[in-house]
């Protein structure tokens, strides 16, 4: 087997989701470099993630940008072109499905600051669906999702381009502020050796929050890490 594909395999999947209107040179180099890797038998795990946390921060804000744009303008339509593909004995259980990835995705999000590992947690399919019940269900999504994002794509490079622009602009500055804190965070390794290993990891942490690879960025966590590790150095906050 190909040394590291699966993180290489996480680096493609930022590729793959990326937004159309992500600027198209810069989109090119990076499935350039992305082939090279690939190739290269000898390529370091920390280079792949290096990789990663620089590709998954240039397209951040294009893809918080996008996914607003989808709520607003095509996460209504969802459910029920969801709902148009599936027989009619699976639509009683479709919002039942749904329902439980609700509470699901909530406990995760809970659970997550426990979580010392990276991975995603295991899709677990519901008691109450049969396997192709959910396969059905998962590809109806999928289908549905393809097709308004076609739709939200068309918006956003037409009638809607200035208001894409608009949020595109407020994730640019969030990132901005996130990278800031991160930076901080950093400057503690300097600061406090015995604690140095642990800092890094969890700037390497914050800086893969920006791609797909786990949650989402997160302030008032990127604070509390700050805040920890002056703790225990003993520094008065």
């Amino acid at each position: 087997m190909r040394p590291h594909i699966h993180t290489l395999n996480l680096l493609r999947e930022i590729l793959e989701n990326i937004p159309e209107n992500f600027p198209t040179s810069r989109k090119s180099e990076m499935e350039k470099e992305y082939q090279t890797m690939l190739s290269d038998e000898k390529i370091s795990l920390d280079n792949i993630e290096e990789t990663i946390r620089k590709f998954g921060g240039e397209v951040w804000p294009f893809r918080k940008a996008f996914e607003k744009m989808f709520e607003l303008y095509g996460g209504r339509d969802l459910q029920q072109t969801v709902m148009d593909q599936l027989d009619p004995a699976l639509k009683n259980k479709y919002q039942q499905y749904l329902n439980y990835h609700s509470e699901r995705q909530k406990r995760i999000k809970e659970a997550v600051a426990e979580v010392t590992e990276h991975h995603k947690p295991a899709s677990q399919i519901p008691d109450f669906l049969s396997n192709q019940e959910y396969l059905n269900i998962e590809q109806a999504e999928i289908d549905a999702r393809k097709n308004i994002t076609a739709k939200i794509n068309q918006l956003v490079s037409g009638d809607k381009a200035d208001e894409f622009q608009k949020y595109l602009q407020e994730f640019q500055n969030k990132q901005k502020l996130f990278s800031e804190k991160i930076t901080g965070l950093r400057s503690l390794a300097g600061k406090y050796p015995g604690l140095a290993a642990e800092i890094n990891d969890s700037v390497k942490t914050f800086q893969e929050a920006f791609s797909l690879i786990t949650t989402d960025v997160d302030l008032v966590e990127i604070n509390k890490k700050i805040e920890d590790y002056r703790g225990r150095a003993g520094e008065s906050i």
